[in-house]
Parts: structure tokens; C-alpha cells; sequence
């Protein structure tokens, strides 16, 4: 009895999936703000943070966009609610706003971007 309950549950998933729906589909929440430095300068190698939560237990990569037209940075899969870290060294001169979303292993993503960290970049030091 068991595994025919198992077996129409999983058909009743593939049913679903089939007419557009998935099992099991919450999105990961939207990642914390960015945390690292607001200041920094041209060509420093700075560290920046963040962390959500999968209501489904999900594994999570997280996507980080620098705000300067680059591309995109995405990590590799980790827990829910483990804090991410990624390294960026800015290019340029500027004011940047570094942002993050997070996307669960069956490729859903948080209902939206992070609240942007607002970061200055100066130019580069002459002397250190």
C-alpha cells in the first residue's frame, strides 16, 4: 500500500509539472544585504557576504551583481542560511550598488534582488 501511495504521489508530480506547475516550488527567500566593505579601491581585493533561507531545503547559489555593467558572479550550491562569501576586485572608479539573489537547485530563484550595498570605489593608491 505504501509504495502504491508513493508511486501516485510521484505521478501526481509529474502530472503537475506537466501542466506547467512543479512539487514542492517555494522560492528561496531574498538573500540579506551584501556585507563588506562600502570603500575600497581600484584594483583591492575585497570580500563581500550574504545568506538566505530555502523553505524547501533546497541547496542554494547565489548571484552577485557588482552594479558596473560586468558580469555576473554566481557561487557553487550551498546550505540554507550558510553565509556565502565571494571576492571581487573592482575595475574602476565609481559609485556601485552590489546586489544578490539566490536560485535553489531546481533552478528557482528568490522573488528578487537583495537590498544593494552602495560601495565607493577610489582610484587606485600611489603608496601603500
Amino acid at each position: 500500500m505504501r509504495r502504491i501511495l508513493c508511486l501516485l504521489a510521484e505521478l501526481s508530480a509529474i502530472a503537475i509539472v506537466g501542466i506547467g506547475g512543479q512539487c514542492n516550488t517555494n522560492p528561496p527567500l531574498t538573500p540579506i544585504k551584501p556585507m563588506g566593505p562600502d570603500t575600497t579601491w581600484v584594483g583591492d581585493t575585497t570580500h563581500y557576504r550574504t545568506a538566505a533561507y530555502s523553505p524547501d531545503a533546497h541547496a542554494m547559489c547565489f548571484v552577485f551583481d557588482w552594479g558596473d555593467g560586468s558580469r555576473y558572479d554566481t557561487t557553487a550550491y550551498w546550505h540554507s542560511w550558510d553565509t556565502v562569501s565571494v571576492t571581487r576586485v573592482w575595475p574602476a572608479v565609481g559609485e556601485f550598488e552590489v546586489r544578490a539573489k539566490a536560485i535553489d537547485d531546481r533552478g528557482v530563484g528568490s522573488p528578487g534582488w537583495s537590498v544593494p550595498l552602495s560601495v565607493t570605489v577610489h582610484p587606485p593608491h600611489t603608496e601603500r
